[in-house]
């Protein structure tokens, strides 16, 4: 085991080498369904090789004392078991990540990091406090007259998004967010800071953790990488680490995203397209987890967008695509902005909400109800709703979208998940051997 690595695997590695030592030929035991997700389907990876996996539920629910999680359940063997069962039918491969198939399925766990893709997608920002404000709060110090250091509220206060902005509604939240300023430039800005002090330092000063206990008004984790990538860029893209659909939207500087959050630090139309095609999602739902009681598929930033094989390396320059590359990058783009538009035409109509300038001009236009009426009108349009009901215009859309990135592949347009699956994992170990 490596600590990466959940706990759950604990005991299904410690069995596996007692049957590599010959001291058992078999072992059966329960997981969170974790265990096929992520670094965790490492554990499983190894009873392949000093033997097999024979048995397994990969995705059962499990409740007892009010108690609701989801688990997979491992029988390993010592390589001697001649028939298999997963999910209680026979199969004639188990793989790594609890998946079955004839013994040529494709096998996405060897997918491997692109560098390519590196220092592009992160996990948000982890608050570890209250450090979030309510609209009204967060407007009345935007507005305050500039601090004793002459610089205004908004160097430390900023838009803030978790994942019920993506599924549900905006919230029109703010938070405080003093980066990695030391104590004394924090306490210059005089509101902010009184605030944290008030509420986050009585909580900080009982953790456990030093670091966050001396630095209690600072963020728990400020996500350093992400702040570098994102810095200059007007916007970037967002999805929930756990949705039930994969959805990426845009967000626009100066917002903070949470660490419930995956941030993707590109700005352009190519890169959104791409990433809510359905060449992305397959590959996604294939190589990363799932999460909670409703068994809704996590995404990481190392195993479901490092590990992607984009048409072309997503670092060549625009300058170096051929010319028949840039038309397909600007055929996907176009369908990006086309599918984009309309969802948000339905999310937010004309004839629901208006548009007007926030408090202060660095903050993007806000989306205001034009009426109470409007507002419960509003509440019940989600982009979760929405696809839920997966309206005809919004299918049409999505295939628009497909098509373009499948010719950007060179796929027909009917090609069959495996096969499609098949072909990215080719291009992945490909692309990861000419970088080694």
């Amino acid at each position: 085991m490596t600590q990466e690595q959940d706990l759950v695997c604990y005991w299904h590695e410690t069995a596996r080498q007692q049957i590599e030592a010959g001291a058992s030929r078999r072992a059966g035991l329960l997981a969170t369904n974790k265990i096929r997700s992520r670094v965790n389907r490492r554990t499983i990876s190894r009873m392949k090789k000093s033997g097999d996996v024979f048995l397994a539920w990969s995705d059962e629910p499990w409740i007892v004392d009010g108690a609701a999680v989801r688990v997979s359940i491992v029988g390993q063997d010592d390589g001697t078991e001649l028939d298999r069962s997963l999910n209680g039918v026979p199969a004639k491969v188990i793989r790594s990540d609890l998946s079955g198939g004839d013994e040529v399925a494709v096998d996405v766990t060897t997918a491997k990091p692109l560098i390519e893709n590196r220092n592009i997608a992160f996990q948000g920002d982890s608050k570890g406090g209250s450090f979030e404000l309510d609209a009204q709060t967060a407007r009345s110090m935007l507005v305050a007259p500039p601090n004793v250091n002459q610089r205004p509220n908004s160097e430390v206060i900023v838009p803030w998004i978790n994942g019920n902005d993506v599924v549900r509604r905006p919230q029109d939240r703010f938070i405080i967010d003093f980066a990695d300023l030391s104590e004394r430039e924090a306490a210059q800005y005089e509101l902010p800071f009184e605030h944290v002090r008030k509420h986050v330092l009585p909580v900080r000063v009982e953790n456990r953790r030093a670091g966050r206990r001396d630095r209690w008004w600072r963020h728990a984790e400020i996500a350093v990488s992400m702040r570098a990538a994102l810095a200059g860029s007007p916007r970037f893209l967002v999805t929930p680490r756990v949705a039930k659909w994969r959805l990426f939207i845009w967000a626009a500087a100066p917002t903070l995203p949470d660490t419930r959050l995956v941030a993707v630090c590109r700005p352009d139309d190519y890169v959104l397209g791409l990433l809510q095609s359905r060449v992305h999602e397959i590959w996604s739902l294939r190589t990363g987890g799932w999460h909670g009681v409703g068994n809704d598929p996590q995404y990481t930033p190392t195993s479901s967008f490092e590990t992607f094989p984009f048409p072309w390396p997503l670092n060549t320059p625009d300058e170096a695509l051929t010319e028949e590359q840039a038309g397909h990058r600007d055929a996907i783009g176009a369908a990006a902005k086309a599918l984009d538009e309309a969802r948000q035409r339905w999310l937010n109509p004309p004839e629901l909400v208006r548009l007007e300038p926030d408090v202060i001009p660095s903050l993007p236009l806000r989306f205001v109800p034009v009426s109470e009426e409007a507002a419960k009108q509003l509440a019940k349009r989600t982009l979760t709703n929405l696809y839920n009901q997966r309206p005809a215009w919004l299918d049409h859309l999505h295939r628009d979208l497909d098509r373009a990135v499948f010719a950007a592949y060179g796929w027909p347009d009917d090609i069959e998940e495996e096969e499609m699956l098949r072909r990215l994992l080719a291009l992945n170990l490909e692309r990861a051997e000419a970088q080694a």
